[in-house]
C-alpha cells in the first residue's frame, strides 16, 4: 500500500489533480474527506463506494461526496486512473451520492480524459495567480457535465 493518500486535500491545497493506481485504497477502507471525481484509464479493478460495490474498468466514472467510503480490490497491473479531488466547500449535487459509479461511452471518456489533461496543467503551474479559481472552476464544470449525462441517462432509463 502507497504510504501516502494521493487526494488529500488540505486549507492551503483545496484540490488535488493526477493520475495514480490509487494503491492507498487497495484493501484499505478509508473515509473521504473531500468530493472526488475519477475516470479509469487503464485496466480494471473492484470498487467500493459505502456499501456499493462495482467493476471499474476503462472509461468507467466513480462520483464520491465528502463522507464516502473508498476501496479497491482485485486489480489488475495496469489499473491507472485519473483524478479529481477537492474540499466539501465545493457545491454538487446530493443525486451522485446515489449513483457513484457509472460507465460513461469513449466521447465522454475523451472529453473528460481531456478535461483532465488541462486541469493538470493548470495544476501544475504553481505560480499561477489564478491556479485555484481556475482548477475549482473546471472541476465543477466537471460535475454539471457529468450531472446532465447522469440524470439523462437515468432518466431514459
Amino acid at each position: 500500500m502507497s504510504a501516502a493518500n494521493p487526494i488529500a486535500v488540505s486549507e492551503e491545497e483545496p484540490f488535488v489533480i493526477g493520475k495514480s493506481d490509487l494503491a492507498y485504497f487497495f484493501n484499505n477502507p478509508c473515509r473521504c474527506d473531500c468530493a472526488l471525481v475519477l475516470l479509469c484509464t487503464s485496466g480494471h479493478a473492484q470498487v467500493t463506494v459505502d456499501l456499493r460495490r462495482g467493476p471499474l474498468q476503462l472509461n468507467t466514472i466513480v462520483l464520491l461526496l465528502p463522507g464516502s467510503v473508498l476501496m479497491f480490490d482485485d486489480a489488475s497491473a495496469d489499473f491507472s486512473v485519473r483524478f479529481g479531488a477537492f474540499s466539501p466547500g465545493l457545491s454538487f449535487f446530493s443525486f451522485l451520492k446515489e449513483n457513484p459509479i457509472s460507465q460513461v461511452n469513449e466521447r465522454m471518456a475523451a472529453g473528460l480524459s481531456t478535461w483532465f489533461e488541462i486541469m493538470d496543467y493548470t495544476y501544475q503551474d504553481r505560480g499561477n495567480m489564478f491556479r485555484k479559481t481556475i482548477v475549482r472552476n473546471r472541476l465543477q464544470n466537471i460535475m454539471l457535465e457529468l450531472y446532465d449525462k447522469i440524470q439523462r441517462k437515468v432518466s431514459s432509463q
